[in-house]
């Protein structure tokens, strides 16, 4: 067996590994493949399919940042004391919010013949399926930037992890815009 390296004594935890960034990283490209389609692609598509105004729809994304604005407190306070508690619990609770995230896309991009009979009902419609994905991102956020607050190591060690995860992010965000027109979504 290998003798620990300083750094491990020092820290408890083992030097730095790529699967170490694997890991934790990868987790941030599926979360930012969340935000390009809901702000670029979402509000082109509730104008088409939808018929409503881009300043409805604008008013809608603003009215759901303020209603983020006023509850993330409490989700990071929830996410974090449930981390604290038993980490299980924190990845079944991720695991539903990515299914709420699911959910919301599904209820945002493939709405019911009858949500676009009115602007009321389709404005319903989206702010229903807006607020079912921002809460779940919400909460798959909070747990995946908590997970990483508790890498644990000294700080270049937490530095690579959060490194890794915005390089994730990125390529999430890259699949996100290249990938609409390979399909064919123009």
């Amino acid at each position: 067996m290998p003798e620990p390296t300083p750094q491990a004594l020092r820290t408890g935890r083992p030097p730095w590994a790529v699967r170490d960034g694997v890991t934790y990283g990868a987790l941030g490209a599926p979360l930012a493949f969340v935000a390009l389609p809901l702000y670029v692609q979402w509000p082109a598509f509730a104008a088409e399919n939808l018929g409503l105004s881009l300043a409805v729809v604008g008013g809608l994304l603003l009215g759901m940042r303020g209603v983020d604005a006023l509850i993330d407190p409490w989700l990071g306070a929830q996410v974090d004391r449930r981390f604290s508690q038993e980490a299980p619990g924190v990845w079944r609770l991720m695991a539903v919010a990515c299914v709420l995230v699911a959910a919301g896309f599904a209820w945002l991009f493939l709405p019911p013949s009858f949500a676009t009979t009115s602007t009321l009902l389709a404005t319903t419609w989206s702010l229903i399926g807006l607020f079912v994905t921002y809460l779940g991102f919400s909460v798959a956020q909070f747990g995946h930037q908590a997970w990483g607050a508790r890498l644990g190591g000294d700080a270049p060690y937490r530095a690579r992890g959060v490194g890794a995860r915005e390089v994730f992010a990125l390529l999430g965000v890259m699949v996100a815009s290249v990938l609409p027109s390979q399909a064919g979504w123009g």
